[in-house]
């Protein structure tokens, strides 16, 4: 097995900003989405 250690931080650094980069859109999805819900039930 060929294991090159600077090949593989950064393979694991892109995985880490891509998960990160998607956490982030999720939230700001998810925190979008509550504030919405909360105006409807405000105004209902």
């Amino acid at each position: 097995m060929n294991f090159e250690p600077e090949n593989y931080s950064r393979r694991a650094l892109l995985w880490f900003a891509a998960v990160i980069d998607i956490a982030g859109w999720v939230a700001v999805f998810v925190v979008t989405w509550g504030i919405c819900m909360v105006i409807e039930w405000w105004v209902a």
